[in-house]
């Protein structure tokens, strides 16, 4: 899960910039943004992060039937392990995945506290061009995405990708993000000098329609979308959906 913190107060503000960046623009600007953020994730991640994790992480194990025996996840774009800490005790195995190295280093320091050997818990830095080649060709039970789709670009190629490391008809993608709304969507934005409109490739969150043609298009059956998290704290409102869809 990718968090928004920083020792600066964050200011709560619409998540929408009109600057529209490529791929690699924002590759770069998230890169660039999660290494300065991962010494603050390793000391004073927000509540509202924290929070947003834990309730992440129970939809998920509300949503798919774990068996801690033989399980095995995908976290892509895992930060530093929130999301992964939760459903690790219910699976054999979670693998996260992420473009910042310093969370890489967070993510595997914690699983490494929490008692996990690396077959249990670890995570590795690539990008979604080069995944395929890190992870070996392995296959997954379960793979998933949480409150990250809006720093993607081309969320129908990061779509088709996951898919790709699904085990064919039995393997499933769960993603969760922001839902989009008349209101708009609010979110706390750190005042970092490293944080730029290119951090955030879509502005307001995904509408229902927009989500499950994305994973109807991707080959994903039994699509199935609710919203399972609400929160609002001050002047930061959000809705985070979940969809779930399995590989054919």
């Amino acid at each position: 899960m990718a968090h928004h913190s920083s020792p600066a107060e964050p200011t709560a503000v619409p998540h929408h910039y009109d600057t529209p960046t490529t791929n690699e623009e924002t590759q770069q600007a998230n890169r660039t943004f999660f290494d300065d953020q991962a010494h603050d994730h390793g000391h004073a991640i927000p509540e509202w992060a924290k929070d947003l994790s834990q309730a992440a992480g129970e939809a998920i194990l509300k949503a798919y039937n774990f068996n801690k025996d033989e399980t095995s996840v995908l976290e892509f774009a895992c930060g530093s392990g929130y999301v992964s800490q939760v459903l690790a005790p219910h699976a054999q195995s979670i693998t996260g995945v992420d473009i910042s190295q310093g969370q890489v280093d967070l993510y595997n320091k914690r699983a490494a506290d929490l008692g996990y050997t690396p077959d249990q818990m670890k995570a590795i830095c690539a990008t979604w061009e080069d995944l395929d080649t890190k992870l070996g060709g392995a296959k997954f039970d379960l793979v998933v995405c949480a409150q990250s789709y809006h720093h993607f670009t081309d969320i129908n190629l990061v779509t088709r990708i996951l898919v790709s490391f699904l085990k064919p008809s039995t393997g499933k993608l769960i993603v969760l993000d922001g839902v989009k709304s008349e209101a708009g969507w609010k979110f706390p934005v750190p005042k970092v000098a490293s944080f730029s409109h290119a951090v955030i490739a879509h502005r307001g969150g995904f509408s229902q329609e927009e989500i499950e043609k994305v994973f109807k298009e991707a080959g994903l059956e039994d699509v199935e979308f609710n919203v399972p998290i609400k929160r609002e704290w001050e002047e930061f409102k959000i809705g985070i959906f979940l969809v779930k869809g399995r590989a054919k």
